[in-house]
């Protein structure tokens, strides 16, 4: 069963440029909030003032799932979601050196649920929610918005009974599958390489496995409305080229729209060179997508 509504998003902000990205440069309202048992369960919340409750964005950050931080949250984005009355949420989950797959798309399920469970505390809409992130983070936020509920009715801990689906989904970067067989040929045996993927999935060559963490694999006819941004140029990615070229390639995007419409959903995808390398505007953009998927 999926949210009817707006969403709840994960941001990343910017600043001092890192491997990660930007750091953002507004200090957060309420830092360091444990959301679950491990050590990097921790997230920030920036309130956005203004008509409440409000609708909130989740940002999931970059590092390849061995590395960032929450603090990679671009300010540009930030902004734009407070400009259109969305609170943000940027959270930190477990490296895939700690918990292989699912360990961390389960932590960001986990980081929605707690954030509907205070939306009275923090003046949020919990049925206006948006999932957002870049790179790796990218790839949960899209897992979790095509992912079935992770939702258990049934659990003793009241947390896991509420809904993880956002309304909408936004990100930078993102991969719509994370199969290194459908890598290899949608985009290169080289992109497929990188070793983050063997990393995340410790090593096994499941086909169950891949195809379980592959966002594109969970598309249903009732999933969320997408808007996805690439900064790489595209083209051919040679068989020979390092380990990894490619793996923010638009292709990633270009993909899960084809399949997307096939299903009557509604996916965006927007190039860096569409807006003359100027990302301020493009995250107006996904922030104004955010607001008109909530009407």
């Amino acid at each position: 069963m999926k949210l009817s509504g707006f969403g709840l998003l994960v941001v990343l902000l910017a600043a001092p440029l890192t491997a990660q990205g930007p750091r953002v440069m507004t200090p957060p309202d309420e830092a360091n909030v444990r959301y679950g048992q491990y050590e990097r369960n921790v997230l920030d919340l920036w309130r956005a003032g203004g008509p409440s409750p409000s609708p909130v964005v989740v940002y999931f950050h970059a590092g390849g799932f061995t590395g960032g931080d929450k603090s990679h949250l671009p300010q540009a984005l930030l902004q734009a979601c407070h400009r259109r009355g969305f609170s943000v949420v940027s959270a930190n989950y477990r490296f895939s050196t700690q918990a292989r797959f699912p360990g961390p798309m389960l932590d960001g399920g986990r980081a929605i649920q707690f954030v509907r469970s205070q939306a009275d505390r923090w003046d949020l809409d919990p049925s206006r929610l948006v999932v957002s992130g870049r790179s790796a983070g990218a790839a949960m936020a899209l897992w979790l918005a095509f992912h079935d509920d992770l939702a258990d009715p049934d659990a003793v801990d009241p947390l896991e009974r509420i809904s993880t689906r956002p309304s909408a989904v936004g990100t930078v970067g993102a991969q719509s599958t994370l199969d290194p067989r459908d890598i290899a040929e949608w985009i290169s045996p080289a992109t497929a390489s990188h070793p983050a993927f063997a990393q995340l999935f410790g090593g096994s060559r499941s086909t169950d496995l891949y195809r379980e963490a592959s966002a594109i694999h969970h598309l249903s006819p009732d999933d969320p409305p997408a808007f996805l941004f690439y900064t790489d140029p595209g083209g051919d990615v040679p068989v020979d080229a390092r380990p990894g070229t490619g793996v923010h390639h638009p292709r990633f995007g270009y993909v899960l729209r084809d399949r997307m419409q096939e299903f009557g959903l509604t996916c965006t995808v927007r190039l860096g060179t569409d807006y003359s390398n100027d990302f301020p505007q493009m995250f107006e953009d996904m922030a104004e997508f955010f607001a008109k998927a909530g009407r």
